[in-house]
């Protein structure tokens, strides 16, 4: 028989054996993987395409019994399209429509067709057998096909229509990367299918020996091939693996039970390069990561044998869906958060030691948090700061670490008057170089032994103004500080120097505010002396000088005359210092300020007095009703000071005074004018000072002082202006009052006064 077989014969022969073993290869690869979706259709599907080509082979080749294998090679060609129309429903998300009671009733006919396999002759419904032909050496059976058998044969190309526009449809409405797959299935299936029209339409040599089912394998290989090629049924991410393998965080990817399926080469550092961790449990690779995920936390690891510290990873998960939305698993990056988490925890130490420095009470307490949160913040266990001696001119340890006190006690360098390294501090140690600079030093080596070679501890030292140096330092062999490390103690040093000095400027205000206190005791004593004793005194005179006018001579009576004057001054320069100390040393004087006064009372009472009392001077006024400013009791012996000011310094035989008032929006403007001799411009700031003496009486110039010094207690001022054609004018601008009491007419009756001979 072998001898017998044309060339043709024996391709068709092997051609349609390897597409029985490569189906039957496909099937146990999907069904191994059942458990995900369309992978058991697939499976029946490879099935029937190895059944279809083993009982061809079998057949043709004339093995015993092979009139009934032509009758089960009739069921599998007949059930095909059916099982590739149940792949492709689940291939496109519909498994559910299988179920349908239209589709089980459709399913039916291909049930029934297995059936026949049990009596053979009830396939004569849809073929009819003829008679058996040796063709190229095979054996051949005619069939020909009644009636329902082309029905059934077009209702297989419906069938095939309807599939090939499902997978149309998902191919439009899918993610981009399923596209390229769907296009290979339809691509296979149109294969197979021109090579079945192209048998049945007589296009292919040897019609009898039909090429049909080692097609239909190739189709299968052709949609295996797409399938795997684009991880439809594996868990293996889309994302593109260069872009993965090339990322600097660690990638793991798990399936739906956590199971590690792949994961990156940033991530061996942490498992190792064991392949044995491919499909174990992601906390038995992983410790603590399942758990960091779901409460969105962090987790430890340490890189697989590596003696470095353990590191902190923030995991971030992303669900895999695959095209039917069945979730297939998750990918997870672990991005390393250690350096975060460290600046976070530093910036937090500083921020703490900042507010603890705001608590010091004094410079000793600054000096120890600074060394504390050195240690602990900055992971330098040998740090401290010393503070400068200014009675010695000499740096001395103000606190220090107790790894830096150990070793300092420990080491053999020789000690000066304090127990410490002498060296240490000498003019010529690095940390008189820091403090007179003025400049921060890094990578400072430092000896703890005095013939020692190499340096127990690398050290950065930073100037803390006129207070001292602050350092830092670790053992030399655990490296140079980083940029980082550098800043944060600069901003410690910072913050210590602030506080220092905080704590300095604390000490002289409260050494200031001491002065004041007894400085203003010495006050009010003196003012109470001069009030009692001065006064009794000039009260003495001038009982004494009125029993004397009775007793001098006319020659002696301007003498007389010229003492009493100078009582009568006497007596108002007690009252006009008594009443400035009272204003400044009072400990209520600045509320005081706050007072509201009727200024266009105070000044008709003040001027009509003074106008009384000068019975040669002429004084007019222009003073509105209701004028209300800020002031306090003293306010009419300004106004006194400012009009006798302007009458006693008049060198005229008949003075001439004008006072009138005016309010503006936030102001009481009052002017005083005067037809006297005037003051020169360059003068008109110095009449204000305390101890300038009035050319005429030598007494000394309180009265103006005392001016200035109450306008400014009020929150007004005090200035001098030219009067023309003659005089000066005194302009004395108060404040009003807020709120109601600031309301009052800028217009009122105005009064004219006038006295004179």
């Amino acid at each position: 028989m072998w001898g017998q077989l044309s060339t043709f014969a024996v391709f068709y022969l092997v051609a349609t054996t390897v597409g029985a073993v490569v189906a039957s290869g496909l099937a146990v690869v999907a069904y191994r993987r059942r458990d995900q979706p369309a992978a058991a259709e697939f499976a029946l599907l490879n099935v029937t395409v190895a059944g279809w080509c083993g009982t061809a082979v079998l057949a043709r080749l004339g093995v015993p019994g092979a009139d009934y294998i032509w009758h089960v090679n009739n069921v599998f060609v007949f059930s095909l399209i059916y099982v590739w129309f149940a792949f492709v429903l689940a291939y496109t998300g519909r498994s559910a429509w299988i179920r349908r009671w239209p589709l089980l009733v459709l399913w039916s006919i291909p049930g029934a067709v297995v059936l026949t396999a049990l009596y053979p002759p009830a396939q004569s419904v849809l073929v009819v057998s003829g008679p058996t032909e040796t063709i190229e050496g095979l054996t051949v059976v005619t069939w020909t096909m009644t009636d329902l058998g082309v029905a059934n044969l077009v209702f297989v190309f419906l069938l095939d229509i309807a599939a090939f526009a499902l997978l149309a449809l998902f191919m439009y409405r899918t993610r981009s990367p399923y596209r390229k797959q769907i296009g290979a299935i339809i691509g296979a299936r149109l294969f197979g299918l021109g090579t079945g029209i192209a048998f049945y339409a007589g296009l292919l040599p040897y019609s009898d020996l039909s090429l049909v089912p080692a097609a239909y394998a190739a189709q299968s290989l052709i949609i295996a091939w797409a399938l795997f090629q684009y991880d439809f049924l594996d868990v293996v991410p889309l994302t593109a693996d260069t872009i993965v393998d090339q990322m600097a965080d660690a990638v793991v990817v798990l399936d739906a039970d956590d199971r590690v399926v792949d994961y990156n080469p940033a991530l061996t550092e942490l498992v190792g390069r064991d392949e044995s961790v491919m499909g174990r449990h992601v906390d038995t690779v992983l410790p603590g990561l399942p758990g960091a995920l779901e409460r969105d936390g962090t987790v430890g690891l340490v890189p697989a044998g590596a003696e470095t510290p353990q590191r902190s990873y923030q995991p971030q998960s992303t669900p895999l869906y695959d095209h039917h939305d069945v979730y297939r698993g998750r990918l997870v990056v672990l991005r390393d958060v250690t350096l975060q988490q460290t600046r976070e925890r530093t910036l937090e130490a500083l921020r703490s030691a900042t507010e603890r420095f705001l608590d010091a009470t004094d410079s000793e307490t600054v000096a120890e948090i600074a060394t504390e949160t050195a240690q602990q913040a900055l992971d330098c266990p040998y740090s401290g700061v010393v503070r400068y001696d200014e009675h010695d001119e000499r740096l001395r340890l103000a606190a220090l670490t107790d790894e830096l006190a150990r070793l300092v006690e420990e080491s053999g360098l020789e000690a000066n008057a304090d127990g410490h390294p002498a060296a240490w501090f000498t003019d010529e140690s690095e940390l008189w170089e820091v403090f007179e600079s003025g400049e921060p030093r890094y990578e400072v080596p430092v000896w703890v032994e005095p013939e020692g070679d190499d340096p127990a501890l690398t050290a950065a030292l930073f100037p803390l103004g006129e207070h001292g140096v602050f350092g830092i330092g670790r053992r030399a062999k655990a490296g140079t500080f980083s940029d980082e490390d550098r800043r944060f103690a600069r901003t410690l040093a910072d913050s210590t120097e602030t506080a220092l000095e905080r704590h300095k400027r604390e000490q002289e205000l409260e050494a200031s505010r001491q002065a004041v206190e007894q400085r203003t005791e010495q006050l009010q004593f003196f003012n109470s002396a001069l009030r009692h004793d001065l006064r009794n005194a000039v009260m003495v005179i001038d009982a004494n000088l009125e029993f004397l006018s009775e007793h001098v001579t006319d020659a002696g009576r301007s003498h007389l005359e010229t003492v009493s004057t100078w009582v009568s001054d006497m007596t108002s320069l007690i009252e006009t210092v008594s009443s400035l100390t009272d204003a400044i040393t009072s400990p209520g004087h600045s509320e005081r300020a706050r007072q509201t006064v009727d200024l266009s009372t105070v000044l008709e009472a003040r001027v009509h007095k003074i106008a009384e009392s000068h019975g040669r001077a002429t004084v007019e006024t222009d003073i509105p009703d209701g004028l209300r400013v800020t002031g306090d009791e003293l306010v009419g012996q300004v106004v006194d000071n400012v009009v006798l000011n302007a009458l006693e310094h008049n060198d005229t035989d008949r003075p001439w005074v004008r006072v009138t008032a005016r309010a503006t929006a936030d102001a009481v403007v009052v002017r005083v004018a005067d037809d006297g001799p005037g003051i020169p411009e360059k003068f008109r700031g110095e009449v204000f000072s305390p101890g300038i003496t009035a050319d005429e009486s030598g007494t000394i110039g309180f009265g103006l002082y005392f001016v200035k010094v109450m306008m400014e207690e009020y929150g007004g001022h005090v200035r001098f202006e030219t009067n023309d054609p003659r005089g000066t004018v005194a302009v004395l601008t108060f404040e009003r009052p807020v709120g109601g009491d600031a309301d009052g007419p800028e217009h009122g009756e105005r009064r004219d006064v006038r006295k004179g001979e």
